[in-house]
């Protein structure tokens, strides 16, 4: 099945969404961030794989000087940044922010799991 992130702002042609694989391997590479880093670096307290998620994403968006939405918070108390959903990204974006990711975790000493998927895909190998 195909979802499509957006239309091209420049041809309107449908651009794919990310697909489910990349999504399994950002959230696998977030799931080792949340186990192996402290955040903020050396506080010693772990944050959980969402928020690894939008760090991640919102660190890349910057990279490539794309702007976060500022809207006041709607309890009143301060503001709310928001950054582009993954849900919403196509696959070259999904692939750079993966990209990104993987180079951040390695130049910070996160050593990289196996997937229930990788394993499975060895294990058939094998045989």
């Amino acid at each position: 099945m195909n979802f499509f992130a957006a239309n091209c702002p420049n041809c309107g042609v449908l651009i794919e969404q990310r697909t489910e694989a990349q999504n399994g391997q950002l959230h696998h590479l977030c799931a080792d961030l949340a186990k192996q880093q402290d955040w903020p670096r050396g506080s010693g307290i772990k944050i959980g794989v969402v928020a690894w998620k939008r760090l991640l994403i919102a660190a890349w968006e910057r990279a490539h000087e794309r702007p976060p939405e500022i809207y006041p918070a709607i309890d009143g108390n301060g503001f709310d940044v928001v950054y582009k959903r993954s849900s919403r990204m196509s696959r070259q974006e999904m692939e750079g922010v993966l990209h990104f990711g993987n180079a951040w975790a390695a130049e910070n000493g996160v050593v990289r799991t196996k997937s229930g998927r990788q394993l499975r895909a060895e294990e058939e190998g094998q045989h």
